[in-house]
């Protein structure tokens, strides 16, 4: 029963289907499978994304701020952390700079 409901919403074509089968028409060799689960990924990445800087922008905040505040909230009381800690420790939580955090996310050498 649960497969059938899998296959009910995999019956359901979407932009990303059409980008699939097109790429399927003009190069049948290649498995555009992959593909659509890297846009699927980024589309709901962006949604998810999109949905939570709306509720940070409740409490005046940016991503990169709530960042800092949960990198010190993290550590315990007193919420305090040197700046290289806290630029090492934004460096591994974010990515490596991919959500906006200033200065492009670049870390200071850590001595």
């Amino acid at each position: 029963m649960r497969y059938m409901a899998i296959m009910n919403f995999s019956m359901n074509r979407d932009i990303i289907d059409e980008l699939q089968s097109d790429w399927n028409k003009q190069r049948p060799e290649l498995d555009p499978e992959p593909m659509g689960v890297v846009l699927r990924i980024q589309v709901l990445a962006k949604i998810l994304g999109d949905q939570t800087a709306e509720r940070l922008q409740r409490f005046d905040l940016q991503w990169w701020q709530y960042d800092v505040l949960s990198a010190l909230r993290s550590k315990g009381e007193p919420f305090i952390m040197a700046a290289t800690e806290l630029a090492a420790d934004l460096w591994r939580r974010v990515g490596k700079g991919m959500t906006g955090v200033p200065n492009g996310g670049r870390v200071p050498e850590v001595y």
